[in-house]
């Protein structure tokens, strides 16, 4: 996949969470808030490979 074929997916994929927000919430996310999103999502994953590795406990442990 090429830069410009990866492009075009992450805006497809932009538009689908719009879409869900505006459904579910009556709006879409600012930029500030899907970033946000972004780094909370980021964050969670890496508590799972932490949890993954030992390192960490999370609810449900490392099967989550």
């Amino acid at each position: 996949m090429d830069l410009g074929e990866l492009k075009k997916q992450a805006i497809r994929i932009h538009d689908l969470y719009d879409e869900l927000n505006r459904r579910e919430r009556g709006r879409a996310w600012t930029r500030d808030e899907f970033m946000l999103g972004f780094m909370g999502d980021v964050g969670d994953l890496a508590k799972l490979i932490m949890a993954q590795e030992g390192a960490r406990d999370v609810p449900g442990g490392a099967g989550a």
